[in-house]
């Protein structure tokens, strides 16, 4: 014997709301898994002579990973199958063995190829079908907004020290609460945060935060739900845990770690690892961080969950605005094998007036650029004010009113009764501390006010000496 005990699985298929199942049953109709079992036909992953207990088992699978349904609700399903082994439905424990077997250790369809399995392929499998050529299928299932897709890896990066953790932290708890991520929805379900880099008791300190923020009318639902759905490991639990292992100068998955990471994120919404640099045993070079993809793909396909990692940008990146996706460390294996990228970084000084946004001491604020986002159109940038805690509060950046602003402060000083024979660009650059517009900047403005507020006049109309220029002057009647 092991040692290990069996937990018991206690199940109630009663208390599931019947309509919101009902709900998900029908958006499954567009996957091609529950259509097939729903009209009694085996998927192309079932073994070519399938029983009724076959058929059970994969009607399970297929509601637990592909429609994210919760263990209760898969019972229901079982219970209701007509076309799985039917004469035991009532049957509490044959139930419960299904449902307990599809939560196993090893999550994949029974008799599936491996990922990666391509060895299996054949031209009839990939043959095009009508219903390939005519059915319109749903859009794809994000987590949480357009760079977190399902069964799929997502990669948030940034310099060190501006608050991934933090703010990943704030999006795997939305995820467990079903609260919206910086107002974009979110997939409500199970979310499992690991940290290489931070204790738990750093983690639980940012969690408290957090929850300090949440409105009295739902605190203790959203306690409830994180109770039920969040769970975090630190670097005291994790510390060392590497996928990927590097022996001489090849650089090759760890399967520890993938299983592990494998068996705590089965039927999760969201699986966030951090760092790359942390769990990867290779160098921090194109071919090894292509393996550290690699891994965590696999976990992302098995789980069906979106699988994020925490990465860090290059420092030449860290002066460039807006980022990139060529800003990650590492080369482009990482950015190349992800299906969304998002890169927080600093919001530089001269932006603050661009964007309208108040600039406050020791509260700076952060831009959250979405680089990539396969199967969505990515999400405008956000900002995130830091305040104690920590904690990331969104602030509204408008740069429309930005300019609006700049252009009302840079007419403000021409009006002034020493200026109202005109003003040259060059004194207005001179002067551009004085009505708080970036130099580099003052010609846009001017261009944008031109033949409206302001127009440019020759220098010798003014009766000014020297070579001719161009003076700018107000254009009010």
């Amino acid at each position: 014997m092991d040692g290990s005990i069996e937990v018991p699985l206690i199940l109630h298929p009663e208390r599931v709301d019947r309509d919101a199942f009902s709900d998900k049953l029908a958006g499954g109709w567009k996957i091609d898994d529950y259509a097939n079992l729903s009209k009694g036909r085996p998927t192309p992953w079932m073994p070519p002579k399938a029983t009724k207990d076959d058929f059970s088992y994969a009607y399970a699978q297929t509601l637990y990973r592909r429609l994210h349904c919760t263990l209760d609700e898969i019972a229901l399903g079982l219970m209701n199958y007509e076309y799985g082994n039917y004469a035991r439905r009532d049957e509490e424990q044959y139930v419960t063995d299904i449902v307990r077997k599809v939560i196993a250790l090893n999550g994949r369809e029974p008799a599936a190829p491996a990922a990666g399995g391509w060895q299996n392929l054949t031209r009839e499998a990939g043959r095009t079908t009508d219903d390939d050529m005519h059915t319109v299928d749903p859009p794809w299932p994000h987590a949480a907004g357009p760079s977190r897709p399902m069964g799929n890896l997502t990669i948030l990066a940034g310099p060190g020290g501006v608050g991934k953790s933090t703010e990943a932290l704030h999006q795997g708890l939305c995820i467990a609460t079903g609260l919206k991520y910086r107002g974009m929805d979110t997939i409500k379900g199970i979310s499992v945060f690991v940290s290489c880099e931070d204790s738990r008791r750093i983690i639980k300190a940012r969690m408290q935060a957090w929850l300090a923020r949440i409105p009295g009318d739902i605190h203790q639902r959203v306690k409830a739900d994180i109770k039920k759905n969040f769970f975090f490991f630190g670097n005291d639990e994790v510390g060392g845990m590497q996928v990927t292992i590097k022996e001489l100068t090849k650089c090759a998955p760890s399967r520890d770690a993938i299983e592990t990471l494998v068996k705590i994120g089965e039927g999760a919404v969201s699986l966030l690892v951090e760092t790359v640099a942390m769990i990867n045993g290779g160098d921090e070079m194109n071919a090894d961080l292509m393996q550290v993809a690699l891994a965590l793909k696999e976990i992302a396909l098995r789980t069906g969950a979106n699988v994020q990692g925490i990465h860090h940008v290059t420092k030449e990146s860290v002066a460039k605005y807006p980022p990139t996706l060529q800003s990650l460390r590492g080369g482009g294996s990482l950015g190349d094998a992800a299906r969304g990228v998002v890169i927080m970084v600093e919001l530089p000084d001269n932006h603050y007036s661009k964007l309208h946004i108040t600039k406050i001491k020791d509260a700076p604020v952060f831009a959250v650029w979405n680089v990539k986002a396969s199967y969505m159109p990515t999400h405008a940038p956000f900002y995130l004010r830091r305040l104690p805690g920590p904690v990331y509060e969104l602030v509204e950046g408008d740069e429309a009113r930005g300019v609006e602003a700049a252009q009302g402060r840079l007419l403000g000083y021409m009006r002034k009764p020493e200026n109202a024979d005109g003003l040259s660009l060059r004194q207005l650059e001179d002067a551009c501390s004085k009505f708080m517009v970036e130099k580099r900047d003052i010609k846009g403005v001017l261009a944008s006010l031109e033949g409206k507020e302001v127009m440019s006049v020759s220098s010798k109309t003014k009766g000014r000496s020297g070579p001719e220029h161009s003076v700018w002057i107000l254009n009010e009647k």
